[in-house]
């Protein structure tokens, strides 16, 4: 019994020192490394999601270069656009300009015909009205001699026609 009582009791000191050796070597050395035990498929799946993690990474440090990329040809077709943009405002201004002088010279073209058609429709006005007065005129004469023809005849002396 003396055995295993002595083997119990070397275990407990065994126990207690490994307890105490664990404490005071992670407070005393704390650069060292930890060491654990691991299987080869945890391992495996370590590697695996290291890899992963590796292609990953590149497959995004690809597309970043990509997008740099697209992001340089779409500044660059940005930079164009705006150029040619500019470009067709200030065409658009020049023909805009120009359409505003034609404007102005048609309106000045129909001002004038306006003015002369006002100019027209006033001399045909005093023609008509010229023409009215001397058709009154003539109608008057007419119709005096016509009378004075009808009292000679009346009168029976016809002399002087």
């Amino acid at each position: 019994m003396w055995h295993y009582g002595n083997f119990f009791y070397m275990f407990l000191l065994t126990f207690l020192l490994f307890t105490l050796q664990l404490g005071y070597s992670e407070d005393v050395l704390p650069d060292q490394e930890n060491w654990f035990l691991i299987s080869s498929r945890e391992l495996q799946r370590l590697e695996q999601i290291s890899t992963n993690w590796e292609r990953d990474r590149l497959n995004w440090l690809l597309q970043v270069r990509e997008l740099k990329a697209d992001s340089v040809n779409s500044n660059d077709l940005l930079r164009q656009e705006r150029e040619l943009t500019q470009n067709l405002r200030t065409s658009f201004s020049e023909y805009e300009a120009g359409q505003s002088i034609l404007v102005s010279s048609k309106n000045g073209e129909i001002a004038g015909l306006k003015d002369g058609l006002a100019a027209e429709k006033l001399k045909t006005q005093k023609v008509r009205t010229l023409n009215i007065i001397l058709g009154g005129i003539l109608a008057a004469i007419v119709v005096i001699f016509a009378v004075k023809i009808y009292l000679k005849i009346q009168t029976g002396g016809m002399g002087w026609l």
